[in-house]
């Protein structure tokens, strides 16, 4: 258990990126996936920690504020998404490390989603809601999103075009994580990157992982972190950071 005053520092690290959407929400449905989402993040592995949640759920915000900027959304269905992507992005990895029960490395997302749809109906959560959130969380890692992007149908009041977009959006997130140098870092602590790892290996993954990106929006935010560096500038940092790694 975690305490009243962690959860309100979450709670406020978290409505910097989403005050507008707290409205829409009852309070005390925000305020059990606020308070689950600080206190499941603290027992993930060190990449799939707090900050891991902080990050995607910022990013995810940052995307949706370049995507209304330009696109033609009604109100209402901004206002859907918004709500969406508030829970989506603090629950996509509940089941992450803490259920093993799951048989397969892509059964992931799939499992987060099963549990986070147990949490927001065990919370008073409207059904249609839960179940569209269910649904994006479902497509939030590769495999996810190969099997369940297409399959993605309107939900209630939920159109298909915002659910898809929110699938996304959340996907675009998470993976701009794996992308630049946090990316190469990111890898060698959980294991997906060797540390004898050819530079050539590293700016290919890098390429690999920009190209399965599915918003130009989230090219655009790679531009604006400094994940996309000329190649000689790439080169000469994961150079610096190779000599670092090998003097541990």
């Amino acid at each position: 258990m975690i305490s009243k005053q962690e959860a309100k520092n979450f709670l406020r690290a978290v409505n910097i990126r989403s005050r507008k959407v707290i409205l829409s929400l009852p309070n005390q449905l925000k305020q059990n996936i606020t308070t689950y989402a600080e206190s499941y993040s603290k027992v993930l592995d060190i990449t799939h920690n707090k900050n891991h949640l902080y990050l995607a759920h910022n990013t995810s915000f940052s995307l949706l504020g370049k995507i209304l900027n330009r696109r033609k959304i009604l109100k209402e269905e901004q206002n859907k998404l918004k709500v969406l992507i508030f829970a989506s992005s603090l629950l996509h990895d509940c089941a992450s490390r803490k259920y093993p029960s799951y048989r397969k490395k892509d059964e992931h997302s799939y499992q987060c989603s099963v549990l986070a749809y147990k949490k927001l109906d065990n919370w008073g959560a409207e059904r249609y809601f839960a179940q569209a959130v269910k649904k994006i969380i479902s497509c939030h890692d590769s495999t996810g999103y190969k099997l369940g992007f297409k399959r993605i149908t309107k939900i209630g009041p939920y159109s298909r075009k915002i659910i898809r977009l929110g699938a996304k959006i959340l996907y675009d997130a998470d993976k701009l994580q794996t992308i630049g140098i946090y990316g190469v870092i990111r890898g060698l602590l959980n294991g997906t990157i060797s540390q004898d790892s050819s530079l050539n290996d590293l700016k290919s993954r890098n390429q690999k992982q920009l190209k399965k990106l599915k918003l130009k929006e989230s090219l655009e935010l790679c531009e604006e972190f400094g994940l996309i560096k000329k190649t000689k500038d790439l080169t000469e940092t994961l150079k610096n950071l190779k000599r670092k790694i090998e003097q541990i």
